[in-house]
């Protein structure tokens, strides 16, 4: 067993150095830790201008209401998924050997469909529009990522993200306004870290100005109907007054 120690890594003068501190760090680790933080304190000329690769993913809002999803697995990350997707109003069904009493009482009350067994290749079939593997075998996982690819049916796979057509982005839920962060599965911490910050930064009455604004919009499609550029340059000047505004208070009928 490796010992665990704590390291934090900060400058001192031209050098680094490693003290007891947060977060834990295996000390195997340290060679890689220290080149990658001498580089980025250095500010190396070709650090952070590489060119990137162009990305592969779209990012998109799906609509999953009345939809069929597929989770294999039972433990707490398969959990966050059931949540998610019932959250969307989708029709879960889940597979899994053993299912933590979460999701067992989720099945009790007949908000999913859940079947205490291992997985069969059949179950993966185009029923589903989306299935995902929350499972802790590697085996089970390929078999999931393989049927789905056959079956051209959109699959994600926990934390493999070369086996997944699509991630789970980190959500700041402000009710009708939704913000999605993705790093295309490099970095689901800096995503979680990104959402962090801009929840703490943005209102609540968010939610009730998104609405307000859809309500101006339909408004506008009645009264100006031929001319969208104009539609959206007035919208775009209530935006710029956001400040100023009051949401809840946007009067649509004047």
């Amino acid at each position: 067993m490796h010992t665990i120690l704590h390291v934090s890594i900060y400058r001192i003068e031209a050098g680094l150095k490693i003290h007891d501190a947060y977060p834990p760090c295996n000390p195997r680790l340290y060679p890689s830790i220290l080149k990658f933080f001498q580089r980025v304190i250095a500010n190396e000329p070709e650090f952070g201008t590489r060119p990137m690769p162009t990305s592969q993913t779209f990012p998109i809002s799906l609509k999953l209401s009345g939809r069929h999803v597929l989770i294999v697995g039972g433990g707490k990350t398969a959990f966050t998924r059931i949540s998610q997707m019932l959250s969307a109003s989708a029709k879960v069904t889940v597979i899994a050997r053993e299912a933590m009493p979460s999701i067992v009482d989720l099945a009790v009350e007949g908000s999913l469909q859940l079947h205490q067994r291992p997985l069969l290749r059949s179950d993966i079939c185009n029923a589903y529009s989306i299935v995902i593997g929350a499972t802790n075998d590697r085996t089970v996982q390929q078999t999931i990522f393989e049927e789905a690819n056959r079956r051209n049916i959109l699959c994600n796979i926990v934390d493999q993200a070369e086996q997944s057509d699509f991630f789970f982005p980190a959500i700041v839920d402000r009710g009708a306004l939704k913000i999605s962060i993705s790093t295309d599965g490099n970095s689901p911490v800096l995503a979680a870290w990104l959402r962090e910050r801009l929840e703490e930064v943005l209102p609540a009455t968010l939610d009730a100005f998104a609405i307000e604004l859809g309500q101006l919009r339909r408004h506008l499609k009645i009264h100006i109907p031929e001319d969208m550029q104009e539609r959206k340059a007035v919208i775009r000047r209530v935006l710029d007054q956001m400040d100023q505004a009051q949401p809840g208070r946007i009067r649509i009928d004047e």
